[in-house]
This record gives structure tokens, C-alpha cells and sequence, in this order.
């Protein structure tokens, strides 16, 4: 069976070409291992990535296994494989700048972004939120900063997932550029299938488990390794918020005969008449608590994060 696998050719580290034409990264590497475990033969070649969902939809390939977004828009044409990876936007700028975020949205100079992109979508978003920039669109996020460097544009959206470890290897590039901010929630990328193509989905979604028990994982090990890292990745954030609000909400109990902090404060208002110090006491407590919850569980979520993926670069 021939499965044709089309990819963003300067994407590194998940799909990128060898000066000698050769095509590497992390999605080469699974989709190689794949192929290799169904008797597959891959033909690989790289598109461009303004136009690969359509050709996705109107069969030109089969599979898009580059770093791609799972998101709603893209979802009403085509299907996805289980998230694989969650990154951020961010938005990037030369070391030396000293503006604000909203002076730099707003400073009616060019913001560089990758066409086709999740980071084309954010910047669409930020102009019909009424910023005031213009959009300077490029093949490659590696082009993209090339034009933040060079002067061409004042700041650039890209994403962690390959900034991160493209910082790494170009520690020359990293002393140049900074973070300025970073732009909505992660998001998670996935190997893009046409929506008919169920089989080669389910082929897709069980690589994990087999490449696990290739190498001599046990089903415990598996579930430790792989499935588990990935679940709280994915949960801590929800999870976090939840317990901040219990933090929060906590002030509510003293409805229902609770002594907690709240009902305490009530009871010395009582005794001593003087609600404005003992209020501002507890509202400062309570944020005191919930900023070290948001602070460490941001830490946390910091820490858990995959900084980059090493295959391939």
C-alpha cells in the first residue's frame, strides 16, 4: 500500500529537508516507524502549507504529519489522531525592544507570521480586534525571524514548539530575541487524515502502543511512560483552575455553619466593630493564597512542559 505524505518542508524539529533533499524530524521518523510496521510505502514530499489542507481534502495526499493544529476551523474539513503535543503562540521580538505589547500591536509597523499558519490566524484575529499593525506574511517561521532580525518586521507570532528548540541549537539567534508575551491557551497538534479515511486514523492512534512495546515496554510501563505524562499535561491546567476557585469559593461556606476564614472575620467584626481593617485582612489573605496557587501551579505546568522535541534536529 502506498501512502502519500505531504509536509511542511522548514519545520524543524517535527519535519524539515536535508540540503541533499532528504526529508527528517520527529513526524518523519513516526510516520517512517509506521509504515515500517504495516508493510507501507511512504512516498514523502513537501507542500505548501497555505494550500495542504485543501490538497488533504481533494485527495492530492493522505496523511499531514508537520506540527498541525488541531482546531475547529480546520476540523470542519478534515479529521485528526489524538493530540501528540501541545505548545503555545508567542509573540517574539528583538532583544533590545523596550515597548509595551500594546505598543508594539499598535505601532502601524509590519508583524511577521508564517502563511497558512495558526500564527496567521492569531494575527487576523488581533487586526479585526482592532490593532494596528500590518501583517508581513512568509513561507517559514524561519523566514519569519530572519525578518524580525533583519528589521523588516517589529515583532513576530510564532510558537513554542519550534521556537524552543530552534533557540536551542541557534544559541546565537536566542542572545538576539526575546518573549514578549504569550497569546491564548496551549494547543495540541495532531496527524491530519481525510474524515473517510477512518482505518488509516486507527493505524495512526495505535503507533504509540506499538512503538512502546517495540522497545520492550510492558503495558504498566506503557501507561507510566507515555499515557499518563500526556493525561496530566493535558489535565493540570483545568485541574489548577478548579482548585484556585475552591480557594476562592472557600469565603462561601460560612452560609452553611462552616468556620472557615470569612465566618471568622464576621465573628471579631462582631466583637470589635471595625469591618473595614478586618475585611481587607481576609481579602488580602485570600489573595495572598490564590496568586501563590496561580504562581505555582504555573511553575508546575512550566516544568511539565515538553521544551522541544530532540529527534531529528
Amino acid at each position: 500500500m502506498v501512502i502519500v505524505h505531504r509536509f511542511d518542508a522548514a519545520y524543524p524539529p517535527f519535519t524539515y529537508v536535508l540540503p541533499n533533499g532528504t526529508a527528517v524530524g520527529f513526524d518523519i521518523d513516526v510516520i517512517k516507524w509506521i509504515a515500517k510496521k504495516y508493510g507501507w510505502k511512504v512516498i514523502f514530499k513537501p507542500w505548501d502549507w497555505a494550500t495542504i489542507v485543501t490538497a488533504l481534502v481533494n485527495g492530492d495526499l493522505d496523511v499531514i504529519a508537520s506540527g498541525m493544529t488541531i482546531n475547529a476551523e480546520r476540523m470542519k474539513k478534515i479529521c485528526f489522531s489524538r493530540p501528540y503535543y501541545s505548545y503555545i503562540h508567542e509573540l517574539v521580538v528583538r532583544a533590545d525592544e523596550t515597548r509595551s505589547v500594546d505598543e508594539i500591536l499598535n505601532s502601524g509597523e509590519y508583524i511577521a507570521v508564517r502563511l497558512g499558519s495558526t500564527a496567521d490566524e492569531w494575527a487576523e484575529r488581533l487586526l479585526k480586534h482592532g490593532y494596528n499593525f500590518k501583517k508581513l506574511g512568509l513561507n517559514s517561521y524561519v523566514e519569519v525571524l530572519e525578518a524580525l532580525l533583519d528589521g523588516r518586521a517589529v515583532a513576530v507570532i510564532t510558537d513554542s514548539a519550534f521556537l524552543e528548540p530552534y533557540l536551542k541549537k541557534h544559541p546565537d539567534v536566542a542572545k538576539k530575541v526575546k518573549i514578549s508575551t504569550t497569546l491564548g491557551a496551549p494547543e495540541t497538534y495532531g496527524i491530519a487524515f481525510r474524515c473517510e479515511d477512518k482505518w488509516l486514523r486507527d493505524k495512526i492512534d495505535i503507533g504509540q502502543s506499538l512503538a512502546a512495546k517495540a522497545i520492550g515496554m510492558t503495558k504498566f510501563q506503557e501507561v507510566m511512560y507515555i499515557i499518563l505524562p500526556q493525561a496530566i499535561r493535558r489535565a493540570l491546567p483545568g485541574i489548577s483552575d478548579e482548585i484556585i476557585y475552591m480557594v476562592k469559593y472557600s469565603s462561601l461556606a460560612f452560609v452553611v455553619g462552616v468556620q472557615e476564614m470569612f465566618a471568622i472575620g464576621k465573628h471579631f467584626n462582631s466583637i470589635y466593630f471595625r469591618p473595614i481593617e478586618i475585611f481587607l485582612m481576609l481579602a488580602a489573605i485570600y489573595l495572598v493564597m490564590t496568586t501563590a496557587a496561580t504562581i505555582f501551579f504555573k511553575w508546575l505546568e512550566y516544568k511539565l512542559r515538553i521544551p522541544g522535541i530532540e529527534m531529528g534536529v
